[in-house]
């Protein structure tokens, strides 16, 4: 995991052991979420989503009014379940946006 400088980290902890870090970077009123990792053995089992809703609430307290990402092919449905839309992609990845209320 590669850690950018002015992002704010959330660790997730179940049981006491380590289940996932979240990132997001806050440039005006956009966030971009960074940096999203649920380890195998707790994946499926929500943490990720919730998680992406976690920073999209602490990113709207912030004032912000639009979020972005470059999400893998396993997060893209959480994304687009949330409303994101979908942008160009790359071999690894695809850009999502998404309007803030």
């Amino acid at each position: 995991m590669i850690f950018v400088k002015d992002t704010t980290y959330f660790v997730v902890r179940s049981g006491g052991a380590l289940a996932g870090i979240y990132g997001l970077t806050i440039k005006g009123p956009v966030v971009k979420l960074r940096n999203a990792l649920t380890l195998p053995e707790y994946r499926g089992q929500g943490i990720g989503r919730f998680m992406l809703q976690f920073r999209l609430r602490y990113a709207q307290n912030a004032g912000c009014t639009k979020a972005e990402a470059f999400v893998t092919a396993s997060a893209l449905s959480n994304f687009l379940a949330l409303g994101f839309t979908a942008g160009r992609k790359t071999h690894v990845s695809t850009h999502v946006k998404l309007q803030l209320d």
